[in-house]
């Protein structure tokens, strides 16, 4: 590479990478087929919903917008590649399949300046910088054997440790050099190589004792990566670094499932078998306004409410929401999984929605059996009680 580019760049080649990089995206767009170059910029109604307890989302949604990208992954040959693995870098990222012919799209995007990243086995393309627009051309995605070119721009004189990962969303990073893991750098090299071990994969099937069929709108995480939804009860999540994870089980017809610690080895599937999920406990209920109809459609969260001492009459804190779901055409709802243990602030159910107000919090007992059945009324100052 060029000796000219400047001391604040460090230059990696990651072999065998599958990245999508978080970096500068007001750089222009690149249309081309071609590997990006060492001067581009990169970086790392019904009856009632159920569901179970979510833990907050740990980072902000991008707000959705009305373009979509189009484009097409071909191989060394140039022949189509249908089954890679595209991903783009959004918040949270997002990742698709190609079709038989290459083809893929992303729907729902703003016009902006996007990385672009594809893999099919060894095979590697981009990622690739580029701005999308009402005009844009589709983008073409050319797979590749050749070790990834990263360039990270801008950066302060020192030492830094360089991190790289198979799965799109765990990013290719740079940290300070007091970290204890990932490569030692300093700004201005060039060159620096990052082998990563073949990644491996994990699968296995979900089932809800007592049950003879089989759950439905399963999600299973290998954190700290994205949800992956299980078809049947059944899931395989591919391309994780070798390591350890802590496995997330979420169904609105069972409890949540944690396993602190499932252990990936480099290009070997880890086979879990059936991972048998219990109902938990349930909490049922029923949505009215201050005349006692019932609300459609009203928002009924479950979680942990702060104290609202010295808030204004009728206002309440912030919920720490477990779960969060919407009451049916009889106002009814059914909350699964609900926690067994105390916990240091209460655990409160509340109700609430645009027109009719809110709910006083009605406090949930702890314990093996399910709780009580609450009637949660709207009104539009909200309750005086206090928690």
């Amino acid at each position: 590479m060029a000796r000219k580019l400047a001391v604040g760049v460090v230059v990696l080649v990651v072999v065998a990478l599958w990245l999508v990089l978080r970096g500068d995206e007001s750089k222009p767009a690149a249309r081309s087929s071609a590997r990006p170059t060492a001067g581009m910029s990169k970086a790392v109604a019904g009856p009632p919903k159920v569901r179970t307890p979510t833990r907050s989302a740990w980072i902000d949604a991008a707000p959705d917008g009305a373009l979509r990208l189009e484009g097409q992954v071909l191989g060394p040959d140039g022949a189509p590649v249908g089954g890679a693995e595209v991903a783009l870098r959004t918040s949270p990222p997002r990742t698709t399949t190609t079709e038989a012919d290459g083809s893929f799209a992303f729907d729902r995007l703003l016009g902006r300046v996007y990385q672009v990243a594809a893999a099919r086995g060894a095979l590697i393309g981009g990622p690739v910088t580029y701005r999308l627009t009402e005009h844009s051309d589709p983008l073409v995605l050319r797979l590749g054997e050749s070790a990834s070119a990263v360039v990270i721009p801008a950066l302060s004189r020192g030492a830094y440790r360089v991190k790289a990962s198979w799965r799109p969303e765990l990013y290719t990073r740079v940290g300070p050099s007091s970290e204890d893991s990932g490569t030692l750098a300093q700004a201005g090299d060039q060159q620096l190589v990052i082998t990563l071990a073949l990644p491996g994969a994990l699968t296995g099937k979900v089932v809800v004792a007592g049950s003879a069929l089989p759950p439905q709108r399963v999600t299973v995480t290998a954190f700290p990566g994205l949800p992956t939804m299980a078809v049947d009860g059944a899931f395989e999540i591919k391309d994780l670094q070798p390591g350890a994870y802590q496995l997330i089980v979420r169904s609105p017809e069972f409890a949540e499932i944690i396993q602190p610690k499932v252990e990936i080895k480099p290009g070997t599937t880890t086979e879990l078998g059936t991972i048998v999920a219990t109902r938990g406990r349930v909490l049922t209920g029923k949505v009215v306004d201050a005349a006692g109809a019932p609300v459609v459609d009203a928002t009924v969260e479950l979680g942990y409410l702060p104290s609202s001492n010295g808030m204004p009459a009728g206002m309440w804190p912030m919920m720490m929401a477990l779960s969060s779901i919407e009451s049916g055409p009889d106002g009814s709802f059914v909350i699964a999984g609900v926690p067994t243990t105390p916990s240091r602030l209460p655990l409160q159910v509340m109700a609430s929605d645009p027109l009719r107000g809110s709910s006083a919090p009605i406090a949930v007992p702890a314990g093996s059996a399910d709780p009580p059945p609450v009637t949660l009324t709207l009104t539009l100052t909200g309750a005086p009680a206090r928690p």
